[in-house]
């Protein structure tokens, strides 16, 4: 009986693994496909499907930002309606945005994380 129970136990885990490591190729799959598309409405609609959270819709954005920033902005939008306290969402947002959307956002994210604003790009503020 205990040896079953075991077998059991070990083979769900060995199913779940599979399935997880099945479901992050696909997501990884599916960024890929937006670097190399170019941001085709496909490639978009595989991150939608196949990742979780909000970090590959940020990503996403930040790849299409040089391409269509129109499309990248749409994308760090679906991030903040999913995560409303995700202040990488909000930057994106901030970042991609122009006019009063682009002042909403940096209000907010100066919410929640006051010290992102004060941060360049890569570069020191010293």
């Amino acid at each position: 009986m205990l040896r079953t129970l075991i077998v059991l136990v070990s083979l769900a885990a060995a199913v779940a693994f599979a399935l997880e490591w099945r479901d992050e190729r696909l997501c990884r799959d599916a960024r890929d496909g937006i670097f190399s598309s170019g941001g085709s409405e496909q490639a978009l609609a595989d991150v939608r499907e196949h990742c979780r959270g909000t970090q590959s819709l940020i990503d996403a954005a930040g790849a299409l930002r040089g391409r269509d920033r129109r499309q990248a902005l749409v994308l760090a939008r679906e991030a903040v309606d999913e995560e409303p306290d995700n202040a990488r969402a909000w930057r994106a947002v901030s970042v991609l945005a122009t006019g009063s959307e682009r002042s909403a956002a940096r209000e907010r994210l100066r919410e929640l994380d006051p010290r992102s604003l004060n941060r360049s790009a890569g570069r020191s503020t010293r």
